[in-house]
């Protein structure tokens, strides 16, 4: 019979001034035999240019003997004033990565929060 699941609930914040991928919050995802679903809220503002960005993202993970690998297709919803800001889901070694791009020249604040929802071996 399976365990309770866990529920995490992480929450970051940047500000970036350039189009480079920035890591908002790392998530320790090394507990092998586990799935991982990750549903991440994103949001930024660009107050120079009154500017704003939301995202909803889904992302399905599961760890088999320490591999992290992404299931299917991510789901999203976005509204965004500037096409060129991106929110990612992203997998380095066993971490979840939650990455925010903004845009050369703009000043965004950025804010995530995340809850991932953990089977228990």
């Amino acid at each position: 019979m399976a365990s309770n699941p866990i529920i995490e609930h992480v929450t970051g914040s940047v500000t970036t001034t350039t189009d480079v991928i920035t890591t908002v919050v790392t998530f320790d995802a090394s507990g092998a035999e586990r799935g991982y679903l990750v549903a991440a809220r994103f949001v930024g503002h660009n107050t120079g240019a009154n500017e704003g960005y939301g995202r909803m993202h889904y992302e399905a993970i599961r760890n088999d003997g320490g591999t992290l690998t992404s299931i299917g297709s991510s789901a999203t919803t976005a509204k965004a004033d500037d096409a060129k800001w991106v929110t990612i889901i992203t997998i380095s070694g066993t971490n979840i990565l939650l990455r925010v791009k903004g845009d050369n020249a703009d000043t965004i604040d950025w804010a995530v929060s995340a809850k991932i929802l953990v089977t228990q071996a």
